[in-house]
């Protein structure tokens, strides 16, 4: 850019600085509040996932249960050699 425009020469210019933006009033309450959403939509689902979970290992117990029954009913009815 010194090729084409030449040095700065102002004070200004030579000392410019870019400043963070701030965002407008109330953009921070909104995050905090989405934030917020988010969490209780997170733990939400964690417990849903908790809940099924459980369920699936209690139906494969109950499956596994069945499954020993019905072998052990096979093999006492099968012929014996």
């Amino acid at each position: 850019m010194a090729a084409t425009y030449g040095e700065p020469s102002s004070a200004a210019a030579l000392g410019a600085v870019p400043k963070p933006a701030v965002p407008p009033v109330g953009v921070n309450a909104e995050i905090a509040k989405t934030v917020e959403a988010l969490s209780r939509d997170a733990r939400a689902a964690d417990a849903r996932y908790q809940a099924l979970n459980g369920e699936l290992r209690e139906a494969q117990g109950q499956m596994g249960t069945v499954n020993d029954d019905s072998t052990a009913s096979r093999l006492s009815s099968a012929p014996r050699q």
